[in-house]
């Protein structure tokens, strides 16, 4: 499906957002992610080939324009090169939308934990909450460079309860964690951020009791730390 560049936000010192047009025919639920293909000078690219990367959306399903966010190093590989030098008007394409990184359709007591660039899927569904009035019981937790906490807006709108770590290197533990939120062992614990910080949390969840089940994970390749 082909969209249409239309705007870039700088969201922190390192972390850009960008928005498109939104496909008529595209459906996602909140927290699901596309393959976003840009051109750009050497890629070849094309609704079903080209250089391509797994990006989430940030956006809600009821908003009518689709977000996307992400981190820049000091030396950007060439596709997130081609993203900064998107000019209004430029055409991507995106895969249909998929995912199982989803809240539950009934009432749930969840505990959101991101870190880093892996608000952006909570983006979406803190959003989705908002725009749809849901009475999950939610408790966030978000750490990040303390430059880089992005969607405040989102987060202090959202009947979601934020616990916000705010620290120089985002630094989170589980036992911090579990002393913000008290009753985090009865609920679905949603991870989110770079693969090495989730997985750890993952494995830490699972030692103290935690069933699979009960966990949902979505990490980030490529990123590995904050």
């Amino acid at each position: 499906m082909e969209i249409e560049f239309i705007a870039r936000q700088q969201e922190g010192p390192f972390v850009t957002s960008f928005t498109f047009s939104r496909p008529q025919g595209l459906q996602f639920d909140a927290g699901d992610y596309v393959e976003l293909a840009i051109n750009f000078p050497g890629a070849v690219t094309g609704e079903r080939s080209g250089d391509k990367r797994w990006m989430s959306i940030a956006s809600s399903p009821s908003e009518d324009t689709l977000l996307f966010a992400t981190k820049f190093s000091p030396t950007p590989s060439a596709y997130k090169q081609a993203f900064l030098s998107l000019n209004p008007g430029d055409k991507a394409f995106i895969s249909p939308a998929i995912g199982n990184f989803n809240l539950p359709r009934r009432t749930d007591a969840i505990l959101l934990i991101a870190a880093g660039i892996g608000i952006t899927p909570f983006r979406s569904m803190l959003k989705d909450v908002t725009d749809n009035q849901l009475e999950h019981d939610i408790q966030l937790m978000y750490t990040a460079r303390e430059s880089e906490h992005i969607f405040r807006e989102i987060i202090t709108e959202s009947p979601a309860i934020a616990h916000m770590h705010t620290s120089n290197d985002g630094y989170l533990t589980i036992e911090k964690i579990m002393e913000s939120v008290p009753d985090w062992a009865d609920r679905t614990i949603y991870l989110s951020g770079p693969q090495p910080m989730i997985e750890q949390f993952y494995s830490e969840f699972l030692a103290r009791g935690i069933s699979r089940g009960q966990l949902r994970l979505d990490y980030f390749p490529g990123y590995t730390s904050l």
